[in-house]
């Protein structure tokens, strides 16, 4: 099995206004339905998706590009095919 992560944003925020935070608040976070996210598989940049949403109003992510070589390394690590040796 292969974790995948999908990252909405990043950013900073003050430990300050995190220490503020109660139950109910909400964090922005400058995405929309269509906006691009990042796809990680085991903690390793795979692909950019975009944000879509179905009839029933659930997220789905939709592959815009695979990061170059990274969907070469997850198809070799998922059939057990070790990674060429560089350097």
């Amino acid at each position: 099995m292969i974790e995948l992560d999908v990252v909405v944003a990043r950013f900073t925020m003050t430990l300050a206004d995190v220490q503020r935070l109660k139950l109910g608040d909400t964090v922005p976070v400058g995405q929309k339905v269509g906006g691009l996210v990042e796809l990680r598989a085991n903690g390793r940049r795979l692909a950019l998706a975009e944000l879509a949403q179905n009839e029933l109003g659930e997220i789905h992510v939709m592959i815009s590009e695979f990061v170059p070589d990274a969907k070469a390394a997850a198809d070799r690590a998922g059939a057990g095919v070790p990674a060429p040796v560089t350097g």
